[in-house]
């Protein structure tokens, strides 16, 4: 009898359990930067995941499946997102033949409940499956980042480089006017000189 409260007790805690992971892969999948969804493809105005209000699956996506891309470099884009439709394998997307990630944690919890131990067993093996498909898509996120880390250590060192080049462009068109005011002063003397011989001469002839 004691064990067999345990046993419901257990069940219950795993159960309740289920439902805060569920509730939280949700609100996770609902992040919002700067006011706008992020894992929603190019619908980043509304939430990607909502509940089901027909109940199977309980929580369906309401996104797409756009990839937004940017250009780093001269025909060089980079796809800067994901979707909760890829990572939560919403409508079996990803692997065929496994249900999204509510729909197993929702059917994990009926067999807790009901205590059928092969079942389980069997929805563990879905949950390890599901969890393969996160880790390589965060690998593939991982990569996209390196080659974003190396395209910005690159343009950083293009824009060192043509800063450079800028300030010595600069310091030589400072050179070259500094050399064309010198001539101009120099014109400017001589123009002088030879007004001021002009004016000796005309004096010199008006004295005569």
């Amino acid at each position: 009898s004691g064990n067999a409260a345990l046993t419901e007790a257990g069940k219950a805690a795993a159960v309740s359990q289920l439902e805060q992971i569920a509730n939280e892969i949700a609100a996770s999948a609902n992040t919002q930067h700067l006011g706008k969804y992020i894992l929603g493809g190019s619908q980043t105005t509304k939430q990607p995941i909502i509940p089901n209000a027909g109940g199977t699956p309980p929580y369906i996506y309401q996104g797409d499946q756009a990839q937004i891309t940017i250009q780093v470099a001269p025909s060089t884009y980079v796809t800067t997102n994901v979707t909760a439709y890829t990572v939560l394998n919403m409508e079996s997307s990803v692997l065929p033949g496994v249900n999204d990630v509510f729909s197993t944690i929702d059917a994990l919890r009926n067999q807790i409940e009901a205590g059928d131990v092969q079942a389980i067993s069997g929805l563990i093996s879905d949950i390890d499956a599901l969890l393969s498909n996160v880790t390589a898509i965060r690998s593939q996120v991982g990569a996209r980042l390196s080659r974003l880390e190396t395209i910005t250590t690159t343009l950083g060192d293009s824009e060192t480089t043509f800063k450079d080049l800028l300030s010595k462009t600069e310091d030589a068109d400072l050179a070259q006017a500094v050399i064309e005011l010198r001539t101009r002063e120099n014109a400017y003397q001589a123009a002088i000189a030879t007004a001021s011989r002009l004016l000796e001469i005309s004096l010199a002839e008006y004295l005569r």
